[in-house]
């Protein structure tokens, strides 16, 4: 059984909706009774445009690539290969990378410059557009070198804080099965995309 108090509340519930409904109604209708159209035109929808997202590259798998300052990893098939302190070189029968670092402590440009003049009397050098390594953390210089008729080079250059590391990418024209630009440019991007600069050895 609902108390009188709780009624009287419901009573009084219902009357103030019905006040409220007929108040609004009256609003609602301008002097002549008719009801008034609303001037007001909808707001234009904003359009909001969505960044592209950065395509995904392939991480390396492969052994890392350990110099001082600086780790990469390299392709699943790469085996050390290397007599030269301080320079490690991975590779297989269809590419290799030669990873070093350097001490030469001036700006990536000029590093950059440098690069271009050595051995210039026998390579033939083009710089090709910057590009950004280790998941894009670091820029680096990318530069082609052309010269030898038997190899092709794609030769990097990073900075961090005050040390530097150069990388080169060797693709060999004189074999069975030489890789395509697109194949080149794979293994490049996954193993650049590993690079990143430690404080041990």
């Amino acid at each position: 059984m609902i108390s009188r108090g709780v009624g009287r509340l419901t009573m009084c519930a219902i009357a103030t909706c019905g006040a409220v409904l007929i108040l609004s109604a009256c609003q609602s209708q301008g002097s002549d009774g008719n009801t008034q159209q609303s001037s007001t035109s909808p707001s234009p929808t904003t359009s909001l445009t969505v960044p592209s997202p950065t395509p995904y590259v392939e991480h390396a798998q492969g052994p890392t690539i350990k110099v001082i300052g600086a780790r990469m990893r390299g392709l699943k098939s790469y085996r050390f290969d290397s007599r030269i302190p301080i320079v490690a070189r991975y590779g297989d029968e269809q590419s290799a990378v030669t990873f070093a670092p350097t001490f030469d402590f001036r700006s990536l440009e000029a590093m950059a410059r440098s690069e271009t003049r050595t051995r210039a009397s026998w390579s033939k050098y083009t710089r090709l557009e910057d590009v950004v390594v280790g998941g894009g953390q670091y820029r680096s210089y990318h530069i082609l070198d052309t010269g030898d008729p038997l190899v092709e080079k794609h030769l990097y250059g990073v900075r961090y804080l005050y040390d530097g590391w150069k990388i080169k990418f060797s693709f060999p024209e004189d074999i069975p099965d030489p890789l395509t630009d697109e194949e080149r440019q794979e293994v490049m991007d996954s193993i650049l995309v590993t690079f990143t600069p430690h404080p041990d050895f």
